[in-house]
C-alpha cells in the first residue's frame, strides 16, 4: 500500500474521516490512516468553544484539513473521489516533512517508484501551490518553486491548461495567530493530484434555497448528502427515514441512485403547500426516482404498519428531539383517525415523547427491520458538557461512527452511525447505560416533558392564578 494525502474541506470537520472510512468500505476499499491520532485532529472544531479563548486558541492551533492515508492503487483513489462530499482532492504522495530539505529527501527516495513512470520527457505538468492557514500570491508561489521545487528537477514539459499530471504543493501553516507564508509551517506535502472530489459543489446542486417544498426543520443539504454516504446510500438500496418531514435527508439518499420510503407523523408535511410545492415537486426538480411511498405514521407507537421482517438497506433520520421540532406522539385514543376516511386533512391531538422511549422506539425499530449490513444513521442533540458515547446500545447493533458537531456553548449534536451485525432475537433490548451523562431530556425544555394530567393542572393554575387579578384594583400614576 502506498501513502497518499486527503485534501477535506474546511467545513463539517468532525464529519469528514467518519465519511470517508464509510465510504471506502462501500466500495470495497481498503483504506488505513498513517497517524491516528490525526483522527481526533480532524475532529477539532472552534465553534465549539467560542466562549473559552483560551480553549479557543487551542483548538485553533489543532485543526486542519488533510490526512494522509494508505490505499494500494491510484485507482481507489479515483473511485473513493467521485463520491466523496467533504474531500477536496487526493494526491499521490512523494514525500511529507516539516522542512524543505526533508521533504526532498523523501521525494528523492520515492522518485523511481512515484515519480519517474508519470513525469517522463513526452509528458506535461504543471505545478500548484496551496496552503491551509494563509493565502499564497503568485508571486510567493512562483518564489516557493523557484526556491526548493526547482531542486527536483522534473521532466517533461510544463503546460498550464490540461497537462498530463498536476504536481501538488500543499503547505500547511495551521490558524495559529495570523500566518503569513514566510511563516515556518508545520507540515509540506508534495506529490502528484489523482483527482479532485465533487465535493460540496455536488451536494450545493440541491441547495435549500433552490428547493420548491421546504420547512422549518428542512437538513441541510450538504449534511444530507454526508447523512447518505454514511447509510452507503446507493442503487438498488431500499432507505427509511421514519422523520421524514420535508424529505431533505432522503433527497440526498437519492443522489446516490437510492429509492427511499418516507413517514412522519404530521400530514401537512407529507401533502406539501399545493401543486409544485409537495416532497413529490423536489424529487421531480432533480430529477430522481419518486419516493416508492410516504406515509403517515406514529413511529412510537407499540404496534406499527411495517412489516415484522427485515427489508431496510438503511435507516436516517434527524429526529424531532425539541430543538427545532417538538418531539411528540398521538394523544391517547388518537391513533384510529390515522385511518379513518374522510380524515385525510385531520391533524389528530399530540403530546410531547420523551427523548429516551424515541431512541428505545428508533433502535429497536433498526435492530428488526435492517437487514445484516444494514446501517442506522441519525442525529442526536447532547449537551456540550457530555463526555464518551452518547449512542445507546442494542445486542443487534454495533456503533461505528460518533461524530459531533458543536451548535453553541451549551448545545451540540452528533451524527451516530451504527451497523446491524446479527438478527434481531426475542429478548433483545435498548440500553442506555454506556452514556457517561444523561441527554437533555426535552431539548431546550432539560426536564421529564409533562404528562397530560400535568399540563391540565397546569392550565388549571393558570386559570385560577389569573382570575385572582379580576379583583385587584392597581393604583395609577400620571406620567407627565
Amino acid at each position: 500500500m502506498a501513502p497518499y494525502l486527503v485534501h477535506f474541506t474546511h467545513k463539517w470537520l468532525a464529519f469528514r474521516v467518519p465519511e470517508l472510512e464509510a465510504v471506502a468500505q462501500l466500495m470495497g476499499i481498503e483504506l488505513a490512516l498513517d497517524d491516528e491520532s490525526a483522527r481526533e485532529e480532524l475532529r477539532q472544531e472552534r465553534r465549539g468553544v467560542i466562549g473559552d479563548p483560551a480553549r479557543r486558541r487551542e483548538a485553533e492551533a489543532r485543526e486542519r484539513a488533510d490526512v494522509v492515508v494508505h490505499l494500494r492503487s491510484d485507482d481507489d483513489a479515483r473511485r473513493l473521489a467521485s463520491r466523496l462530499v467533504l474531500v477536496q482532492s487526493i494526491v499521490a504522495l512523494w514525500g511529507s516533512g516539516r522542512t524543505w530539505d526533508e521533504v526532498l529527501a523523501r521525494c528523492a527516495a520515492s522518485a523511481h517508484e512515484r515519480i519517474e513512470p508519470y513525469l517522463t520527457e513526452d509528458r506535461t505538468f504543471r505545478v500548484r501551490v496551496e496552503a491551509f492557514g494563509c493565502k499564497y500570491q503568485t508571486r510567493d508561489a512562483v518564489a516557493l518553486m523557484q526556491t526548493h521545487l526547482a531542486r527536483l528537477e522534473l521532466k517533461g514539459t510544463v503546460r498550464l491548461k490540461k497537462p498530463d499530471n498536476t504536481v501538488l504543493v500543499y503547505v500547511d501553516h495551521g490558524m495559529s495567530g495570523m500566518p503569513t507564508p514566510a511563516t515556518p509551517p508545520r507540515g509540506i506535502h508534495v506529490g502528484r493530484r489523482i483527482a479532485r472530489a465533487p465535493g460540496l459543489s455536488h451536494a450545493d446542486k440541491f441547495r435549500l434555497p433552490d428547493r420548491r417544498f421546504l420547512g422549518p426543520t428542512s437538513l441541510d443539504h450538504q449534511l444530507s448528502m454526508v447523512i447518505a454516504n454514511q447509510a452507503h446510500a446507493r442503487p438498488g438500496a431500499l432507505v427509511l427515514d421514519p422523520f421524514c418531514g420535508t424529505a431533505s435527508i432522503l433527497v440526498g439518499c437519492a443522489a446516490f441512485g437510492a429509492r427511499v420510503l418516507g413517514a412522519d407523523l404530521d400530514a401537512r408535511n407529507l401533502v406539501g403547500k399545493g401543486e409544485g410545492r409537495t416532497i413529490w415537486a423536489n424529487f421531480a426538480q432533480y430529477g430522481f426516482a419518486p419516493p416508492l411511498g410516504l406515509l403517515r405514521a406514529d413511529f412510537s407507537a407499540a404496534s406499527t404498519c411495517w412489516r415484522h421482517v427485515p427489508f431496510l438497506d438503511a435507516i436516517v433520520c434527524d429526529p424531532p428531539y425539541g430543538v427545532r421540532a417538538s418531539s411528540k406522539k398521538l394523544a391517547d385514543g388518537a391513533s384510529d383517525l390515522l385511518h379513518e376516511p374522510g380524515h385525510e386533512e385531520h391533524v389528530p391531538m399530540r403530546e410531547r415523547l420523551n427523548i429516551e422511549p424515541l431512541l428505545d422506539a428508533l433502535l429497536a425499530f433498526a435492530a428488526s427491520r435492517l437487514v445484516i449490513g444494514g446501517r442506522l444513521v441519525f442525529l442526536l442533540p447532547t449537551t456540550t458538557d457530555m463526555r464518551g458515547s452518547a449512542a445507546p446500545e442494542h445486542p443487534a447493533l454495533e456503533l461505528r461512527a460518533e461524530s459531533e458537531q458543536p451548535i453553541s456553548s451549551r448545545w451540540c449534536r452528533r451524527l451516530v452511525t451504527m451497523v446491524k451485525v446479527r438478527e434481531c432475537a426475542p429478548g433483545m433490548h435498548v440500553s442506555f447505560e454506556r452514556r457517561a451523562a444523561s441527554l437533555f431530556d426535552t431539548a431546550k425544555l432539560g426536564r421529564v416533558a409533562p404528562s397530560a394530567d400535568s399540563r391540565r393542572a397546569a392550565r388549571a393554575a393558570r386559570a385560577a392564578h389569573a382570575v385572582s387579578y379580576t379583583h385587584l384594583t392597581l393604583p395609577t400614576k400620571r406620567i407627565v
